[in-house]
């Protein structure tokens, strides 16, 4: 009964999810099945893995994706955002997400122009929240000097817990 129970739970965070990013993703019209190349949400263990790179998912998009996971604690631990450009207040969504009790994200991938803003925010709240992240994806962007010193000391913090960056 309890699995059954589960599985309806994140069924149903799955459809409210992808029904969220629909609103606010402009889909590139590569293939015929976009939604199948575009987004991997693993049938396996769809609670756990989403793969959401490069779907051209905006400022707007990010926030209701924040605001999805936010409103429906999920098992969600690893988040592939690649190639997408969220803009500032879409990080920081993100980034507040990761401050939520009730977020289970290990691993987060930025790779493009929102890895900057992504190292900008994330070191700034490990120092302030202990963090399950244990691996932060910011590669294929070059972090500037100020950048550079804020991974160092967020590696050098007790509650950091990276251990892939």
């Amino acid at each position: 009964m309890n699995l059954t129970l589960n599985l309806h739970i994140v069924q149903g965070l799955k459809n409210r999810f992808i029904s969220a990013l629909r609103r606010h993703i402009m889909w590139p019209s590569v293939n015929g099945n976009v939604l199948t190349n575009q987004i991997d949400i693993q049938s396996e263990k769809p609670h756990e893995v989403s793969r959401l790179s490069n779907c051209s998912i905006t400022e707007e998009g990010y926030k209701a994706l924040a605001s999805a996971l936010r409103s429906n604690p999920s098992h969600l631990i690893e988040l592939d955002l690649t190639g997408n450009d969220p803009g500032q207040s879409g990080v920081k969504e993100l980034s507040d997400l990761l401050q939520d009790p009730n977020c289970q994200l290990k691993t987060l991938r930025f790779l493009g122009p929102a890895a900057d803003e992504a190292c900008q925010y994330v070191t700034g709240i490990v120092g302030k929240n202990p963090l399950l992240l244990r691996e932060l994806n910011l590669s294929e962007h070059e972090l500037g000097d100020t950048r550079v010193n804020q991974i160092a000391a967020l590696l050098q913090d007790k509650h950091c817990q990276l251990n892939t960056l």
